[in-house]
């Protein structure tokens, strides 16, 4: 079953102090749940993606999350369960590159396959505003040290702000524009804008290609412990 790729971007908060960055909102709890319903490019749902806290830690600096993130295809065929972390320290969120990669290619064949994953986790500045320049990410997976996929997102920006509302509700949102590359055997190429709200993460994405808008998703469901 094909993986539909699609970008969340999980919670983020307001700082005035390294530490209080992290503690500013109360902490997602085990049980925190988020779902996006994914769409195509005419408005047909193409997807879900679900995510759960099933383990939350704090640290010197912050905390750290593990999540369980699972994907569900049009005809509600699920891909296994994968899990995934947040990180917040050092002023800034870290959300795990490994979202970006396909299910089955992280999971291989019959778990027969040796895989390496490494790169630079997205990042999301505790003091961002309209203008800023958010820092690039990308992933590399090599699959049984042959076959190669490597993701690099890049031209990252804050756009603005806006309030928009979603079957989860109304939110302040700020709007984050961005290029993701995903290079095999070709090179593919798409823009994306990201509402991302403090504290709740991304409750609608955008994809688009040569100017076209491709697919979308919106956050239909939030249910904060």
């Amino acid at each position: 079953m094909k993986r539909t790729i699609f970008i969340f971007l999980a919670s983020m908060v307001s700082y005035s102090g390294l530490k209080a960055q992290c503690d500013e909102f109360p902490p997602l709890k085990e049980g925190t749940f988020w779902e996006w319903t994914i769409y195509d490019k005419k408005g047909k749902e193409a997807g879900k993606t679900m995510q759960e806290v099933i383990a939350y830690n704090k640290t010197a600096d912050g905390y750290e999350l593990t999540l369980n993130v699972q994907h569900q295809d049009k005809k509600d065929e699920k891909c296994p369960p994968m899990e995934m972390t947040m990180t917040c320290r050092n002023g800034a969120i870290y959300m795990d590159m490994k979202n970006f990669v396909p299910a089955e290619y992280l999971s291989g064949e019959e778990g027969e396959a040796t895989i390496k994953v490494e790169g630079d986790n997205l990042s999301y500045p505790v003091d961002m505003k309209a203008g800023d320049l958010l820092p690039d990410a990308s992933i590399k997976v090599s699959l049984n040290e042959m076959m190669n996929m490597t993701i690099n997102i890049r031209n990252r920006k804050v756009e603005g702000q806006e309030t928009i509302t979603t079957p989860a509700g109304t939110f302040d949102c700020y709007v984050i524009s961005q290029t993701s590359e995903t290079k095999m055997v070709i090179t593919m190429a798409f823009d994306s804008k990201d509402w991302y709200v403090p504290g709740i993460g991304s409750v609608k994405s955008e994809s688009y290609k040569k100017g076209k808008l491709q697919s979308y998703s919106l956050l239909t469901r939030f249910e904060k412990k």
